[in-house]
């Protein structure tokens, strides 16, 4: 059925949203789908950031070389944000991913620094913590956003302590 969508539905939300469905679907075929529906232009990036969701949905490990190439600068925003949530669900352990979102706190825009600390909190690398301290101290950050940083943080180290009781 999502399948279905995808291919004949004319309108880009409705492509979108089978997207990501078809990808938290986990269907065999999702990933090969939203590969190419990836590549599906829109007005937006409409159908990208849905298929990147649905990508981020299906946590294959395939998926992170388009979170990579989707969550750099130079891409839209909306684009960027559903390539963040990609790169947290399918780059752990993976230098490149993390050093695009590190890099993306460091950008003017308060909400793709939101985006990029929301991914960095679902990836839990614990290398993260030094660049988000440094953030919560800059003077341009202000005290709502100084507050959500350390949460970040908080919810960083504690789920290394979590990871640390299981092993």
């Amino acid at each position: 059925m999502f399948v279905k969508i995808i291919n004949t539905d004319p309108s880009y939300f409705a492509v979108a949203e089978a997207a990501n469905a078809l990808g938290q679907s986990g269907a065999p075929q999702a990933y090969d789908v939203l590969a190419a529906t990836i590549k599906m232009p829109s007005w937006q990036s409409t159908i990208q950031a849905g298929a990147l969701r649905g990508l981020a949905a299906l946590k294959d490990p395939r998926s992170l070389d388009a979170g990579l190439k989707y969550a750099a600068p130079g891409n839209p925003t909306s684009l960027r944000f559903a390539a963040f949530q990609t790169l947290a669900e399918t780059g752990k352990g993976n230098d490149r991913a993390l050093e695009l979102l590190l890099s993306a706190l460091k950008e003017k825009s308060l909400q793709v620094r939101f985006n990029a600390i929301q991914a960095l909190i679902k990836l839990g690398d614990p290398r993260a913590i030094p660049a988000l301290e440094e953030l919560q101290k800059s003077p341009d950050v202000p005290p709502f956003a100084r507050q959500f940083v350390n949460g970040a943080i908080n919810q960083i180290k504690n789920k290394n302590k979590e990871g640390e009781k299981k092993n």
